[in-house]
């Protein structure tokens, strides 16, 4: 079998596919890194997620039953404690709307993302 002749024209092809490819290159990569900051954070959102949940189920259930040096119930009035397990639920949907945002955000690198929402008080 014959190798075919290396004219000037194939290449010149040939350099032009190799630049094709150099060129798509660096887009491609910079939106895989952005994607992949992107699902980075969702991680860290539903970690703190979870967090929040098993916070505010600790708080709600295990404060009542605490019990102080002495024998003295309570450690914090029941209007208190209900209202910081109110606000760790609160924190909670607020890093899982975060972490779906982001999540669904790495899918689309090459989108704006919104600015977020203020933290609850």
């Amino acid at each position: 079998m014959r190798i075919p002749r290396l004219t000037t024209q194939r290449m010149m092809i040939g350099v032009a596919i190799l630049a094709l490819g150099l060129a798509v290159e660096r887009p491609i990569n910079r939106l895989a890194r952005i994607s992949g900051l992107r699902r980075h954070t969702a991680s860290l959102h539903a970690t703190a997620e979870q967090w929040f949940r098993k916070a505010s189920g600790v708080t709600s259930k295990s404060a009542a039953q605490t019990t102080a040096y002495g024998g003295v119930h309570l450690l914090e009035p029941e209007a208190e404690r209900q209202r910081r397990a109110a606000w760790q639920l609160k924190m909670a949907e607020y890093h899982g709307e975060l972490s779906r945002k982001y999540e669904l955000a790495a899918w689309y690198p090459w989108a704006k993302l919104a600015p977020n929402p203020p933290q609850p008080e």
